[in-house]
């Protein structure tokens, strides 16, 4: 696990749900909500290298359940796809099956002023190109909540 700032969890909470739309989420990011290999989905986009930062499907964003999220959904080969998992629930179970077979579990502990909560991350460095897949189930209580992101990797430049 890697500790994240409290920033990147307020700004994952923030989504908008029109379509084609654009707002400045702070004074580095910009969400942009658009159509790509994953349907449609939320960018988050760095104001200043205009690279998008997280990909964030609307399935996978439940405001007080959970948010699953990748760094970017395309890639090169050296790359590292990173994930994110934010399951607020006290006893959960992350299960990724592609593109490497992976268990995280995990228990829900509330942040306090002076401790930053740690989120799950599953990282995966690329080493051919194509179109990959990022899938998986969630269980926590008697839920489960598959999950899947598609991926595309590309040569070096």
């Amino acid at each position: 696990m890697k500790k994240l700032t409290l920033k990147y969890c307020v700004v994952a909470f923030i989504f908008i749900s029109t379509l084609n739309c654009s707002r400045d989420m702070d004074s580095t990011t910009r969400e942009v909500y658009r159509e790509g290999i994953n349907g449609y989905a939320h960018y988050f986009i760095d104001k200043k290298t205009n690279e998008v930062t997280m990909v964030v499907k609307d399935e996978y964003l439940k405001l007080g359940e959970y948010i699953i999220d990748i760094n970017k959904d395309t890639l090169r080969i050296g790359d590292t796809l990173k994930a994110h998992f934010d399951i607020l629930h006290k006893n959960y179970r992350i299960t990724i099956h592609e593109p490497s077979f992976k268990i995280i579990e995990g228990s829900y502990r509330r942040p306090t002023p002076d401790v930053i909560r740690e989120l799950d991350e599953f990282l995966f460095k690329t080493d051919s190109a194509g179109l990959f897949e990022f899938r998986g189930n969630v269980e926590y209580d008697t839920v489960v909540i598959p999950f899947v992101y598609k991926f595309i990797v590309l040569q070096k430049k």
